[in-house]
């Protein structure tokens, strides 16, 4: 029996199925290249080195920026599909709805948490049977452009709200994703048939790992409306310099040995000589989540307040704070520490009107704020005269 002029199916076109993983055979994925190697083990010896220091003037010249840098990629993937097109009569059924498909991908990295993506896909064939015989089948070409979401990380945890971190900001280790956005379906079949819409929305989900050379992997499954799903692995690889500025560690002081001298007779203490200059703190830290001065801040403070009854400079005082939280509440955390100092300096004799003290939150780092000692820098006042 022909089944010419007979309406076989509607096509449900919507929800998509984007084959997920992309690049697929490129090089051993599991083990990142020579050069990725070479970078981890600088890595691991400039953080090493970071840890010996312990004066916070000395940190302050650690230079080791990192940030998120945008990158294209190409992606590749193949996976089994599900096709169950819709019959409009009994007599005619999808005698083979499972099919292997594969997926080609351009994305580009907007941001720490979201990427976009353009995709063409061949889903397979729907193998369709009139009264149990075989008379055909419906093949699947879907395309589109979707939007991906990083959500979460091994290594940073709630991705979007990431300060720093090799894992939201070079899209490394293993990552929690979703995907959302529109395609399109072309058919290809002897039989007729319909579709229900011209376009269809795009759905998945999936995890990825990605390593330092930029190559990752990903598993993921996704759907196009009713009739066509995919579940896939993939491999992508990204493109372009993801720089990383190596720690610039300062030379370690030359303590002098001083000569033995013979004992002498303590002289009689003289006068102190007047204050000329100011001893300006280049600096004064504080702990997480704090703003309360340390003994060692309180010392230095109480040597500046001296130095400043011999003059009338007037003082700026600026709070800072490293990334963590949120915005408005680092601005309030700036303002309490600039004030405490303000406040302290007050008791120590200056009067308030020289003194202007201002909190500026997150938005000014000393160094970056990836690292433990990074954020130690930048949870600071600093003091400045004019």
């Amino acid at each position: 029996m022909s089944l010419a002029g007979v309406a076989f199916c509607n096509l449900r076109t919507g929800l998509p199925y984007l084959v997920c993983g992309m690049l697929l055979g490129s090089a051993s994925m599991g083990v990142a290249d020579d050069h990725s190697v070479e970078a981890e083990l600088a890595d691991e010896s400039a953080d090493a080195a970071v840890e010996t220091i312990d004066d916070p003037d000395a940190m302050a010249k650690v230079q080791k920026s990192r940030s998120f840098v945008r990158r294209p990629y190409v992606a590749f993937g193949l996976g089994l599909t599900r096709l169950e097109p819709e019959s409009p009569t009994r007599a005619l059924t999808v005698a083979d709805e499972t099919s292997f498909g594969y997926e080609f991908g351009l994305g580009y990295d907007i941001n720490r948490w979201l990427s976009a993506e353009l995709h063409i896909a061949d889903l397979g064939e729907a193998g369709i049977a009139f009264l149990g015989a075989d008379v055909g089948d419906v093949g699947y070409l879907v395309y589109g452009a979707t939007a991906v979401t990083y959500l979460l990380g091994s290594r940073d945890g709630f991705i979007p709200l990431a300060r720093g971190g090799d894992g939201a900001f070079r899209r490394l280790g293993l990552s929690l994703f979703t995907r959302f956005g529109i395609g399109g379906m072309s058919n290809d079949s002897p039989l007729s048939y319909e579709r229900d819409h011209a376009s269809h929305a795009v759905f998945g989900v999936g995890v990825e790992y990605g390593f330092r050379n930029g190559f990752a992997l990903r598993a993921e499954a996704q759907g196009f409306d009713t009739d066509a799903r995919y579940l896939g692995i993939g491999v992508l690889k990204r493109f372009g310099q993801d720089e990383q500025a190596k720690a610039v560690l300062p030379e370690p002081p030359v303590e002098a040995t001083p000569e033995p001298a013979a004992a002498l007779p303590a002289p009689e203490p003289e006068p102190p000589e007047p204050i000329r200059s100011v001893d300006l703190p280049s600096a004064v830290y504080f702990a997480f989540d704090k703003a309360d001065l340390s003994a060692r801040a309180m010392s230095d403070l109480d040597r500046f307040a001296e130095a400043m009854t011999e003059n009338e400079f007037m003082i700026s005082i600026g709070g800072h704070t490293d990334w963590l939280g949120t915005e408005r509440y680092n601005e309030g955390l700036s303002d309490r520490r600039a004030d405490v100092v303000a406040d302290y300096l007050v008791s120590r004799g200056l009067s308030r009107t020289r003194i202007d003290a201002q909190g500026f939150g997150e938005s000014r780092p000393a160094t970056d704020d990836e690292t433990d000692e990074g954020r130690a820098l930048n949870r600071r006042t600093e003091l400045r005269l004019r």
